[in-house]
Formats: structure tokens, sequence, C-alpha cells
């Protein structure tokens, strides 16, 4: 081998775990991989890939919810728990876990419509250098309806790494708890 070829050779193997290692740390990869993860059910790993941010506000959104519920019937239903003991000492990626499980098992049609989409990532828009809005279609079935959408979500920076925000479906299905309290 001449040293040309060998200095390229080098050249190309040190910089090619750099390059793999951007294309794993985008948005639009790190977007992909949750997205099938969702379509998975497989929230554990989803977690994983979950701002911390995000999991402790989810956590203190729904507290409340928690601490109204006296008979421990929703607490139960939702999380898994059976006090706000319980669930204040339960971790946040555990809680957000038993909430998506739960939500599946109470709406087994929202679970289908889950297991079935299919996800395009199209591309991301940065909002400053820590925040960044991927755009995807999303195509699914259920109860012989098929839809496709697009739709954005959003993720921010964690170190070097990229992970995602709270949709406001959560903020969402929040509000609907609070007012069916009250």
């Amino acid at each position: 081998m001449c040293a040309g070829t060998s200095a390229l050779l080098a050249l190309v193997l040190a910089f090619a775990p750099a390059a793999v290692l951007a294309e794993a740390q985008s948005p639009e990869y790190v977007a992909k991989v949750g997205l099938d993860l969702v379509s998975k059910q497989d929230w554990p790993a989803y977690t994983h890939l979950m701002h911390p941010e995000a999991l402790r506000s989810m956590k203190q959104m729904f507290r409340p919810i928690v601490a109204a519920d006296d008979k421990g019937e929703a607490t139960r239903g939702l999380f898994g728990v059976v006090s706000l003991k319980d669930y204040d000492a339960a971790s946040d990626s555990a809680l957000f876990c038993s909430l998506m499980v739960n939500l599946m098992k109470i709406a087994p049609t929202m679970a289908d419509v889950v297991k079935n989409a299919e996800y395009t990532v199209i591309g991301s828009v940065p909002e400053g250098k820590d925040l960044a809005h991927v755009v995807y279609r999303v195509h699914t079935a259920a109860e012989e309806v098929q839809v496709t959408k697009v739709a954005a979500i959003t993720l921010r920076r964690h170190g070097e790494s990229w992970r995602f925000l709270l949709s406001g479906n959560i903020e969402g299905l929040v509000s609907a708890l609070k007012k069916g309290q009250g």
C-alpha cells in the first residue's frame, strides 16, 4: 500500500466515527428513532430519548390530579400507583411509561393507531442552537380508517445529544382530567 493511500485511509477512519456520531445525534435521526419506538410502544426505550425536563414537567403536571384523587382510582388506572406518596417516590420515566401503557389499555383504538403508524421524517427547523422542530409525516390506520398527517415534534439539546420535549397532547390530557375532577 502506498503512503498516499495509507494516509487517505487513516484520514477516512479518523473522521468516519465523527461523521456517524454527527448523524446519530442530529434532531432528525433522534426523531426517527423515537417515532419508531412509539410505533413499537417501547416506552422504556422512548424515555431515554426524552429530555429530563420534559419528564419532570409531566410528573409535575399530573401531580395535582393525583393529589385530588381521594379514592386513588385515576392514580391507579393511569400510573399504577395507589397514593400520592407512591407517585412522588416513583421516577419520572417510570410514571411516563406507566401512563403510556395504561392509556393504550384504556383506549385500544389509540393503541392500534400508534401501533400501525408509519413515520417519515421530512426535515427540521432550528430555533436557536438548542431547539429544533422536526417535521414528519405519519400514516396510520385503525378501524378501517386511514389517516395521513404532517406534524412536528420539538427536541432540545441535552449535552451533545437531542431529546424530545412534551407534546401538547399530554398538556391536553392533563387539562381534560382536571375538568373531569372539578
